[in-house]
């Protein structure tokens, strides 16, 4: 799902986690909260890319891609505390990973394509760089490859969790363009863009293993 208008996306969503079950449709009420005054200082907001998701306490996080002529395409994440009203910015894809020695120069990490879901007192989600890509793949070895986060409800801080992966990512030059938890396990499993492959990371290892996909839709 590619939504162009962020702010539309959000106050739709809030207007349905507030509502107590309305009986009807028209009970709904859909209210607009901007977030532009919250971006980072020259960021361009652009596409919100279905990074979305809500914790335990009713906070909704979403990510929208920073589309930037002066430096590499990044994502913002935001917070919007539907008990409270208030609003925050919670960071970027690009400062989590170098506050941990993890970002190169010149990476770009434009997309969040994946929810928001927590898991164990922390939100996962994962990165994806790009959506097109041309029919002899040559432009796929641009891009660094997709990382895996995790957000500390409590302490309130991010982590890259790529970090300990080899080459500082969970799947070199791809996206990681799906994902979900296996709870009883602790573990992230992901699906790759463009070569469809699947990603298991081990929580507690903090390692990446990989499972190629189907062979006639790789290279």
């Amino acid at each position: 799902m590619r939504v162009r208008n962020t702010c539309l996306l959000l106050h739709i969503l809030v207007s349905l986690v507030t509502s107590q079950h309305p009986a009807h449709a028209d009970e709904y009420q859909a209210r607009l909260i901007p977030f532009e005054d919250l971006k980072p200082e020259g960021a361009r907001i652009t596409v919100c890319w279905a990074g979305i998701g809500i914790d335990h306490n009713q906070r909704v996080y979403f990510a929208a891609s920073d589309q930037n002529d002066k430096r590499p395409d990044d994502t913002v994440i935001f917070r919007y505390d539907t008990r409270t009203d208030s609003r925050q910015l919670l960071g970027t894809l690009r400062g989590i990973s170098q506050a941990q020695g993890n970002l190169e120069p010149d990476e770009s990490i434009g997309k969040i394509h994946v929810s928001f879901m927590e898991h164990r007192g922390k939100m996962y989600f994962s990165s994806h760089d790009y959506h097109d890509i041309k029919s002899d793949y040559s432009d796929m070895y641009e891009r660094r490859g997709g990382h895996f986060y995790a957000f500390d409800l409590k302490q309130e801080t991010f982590e890259d969790l790529s970090v300990t992966d080899n080459y500082g990512v969970s799947v070199p030059y791809q996206g990681i363009i799906a994902m979900d938890i296996l709870r009883s396990q602790n573990k992230l499993a992901g699906f790759t863009f463009p070569m469809g492959d699947l990603l298991i990371y081990d929580l507690r290892s903090r390692r990446t293993t990989f499972y190629p996909g189907v062979p006639e839709y790789r290279m």
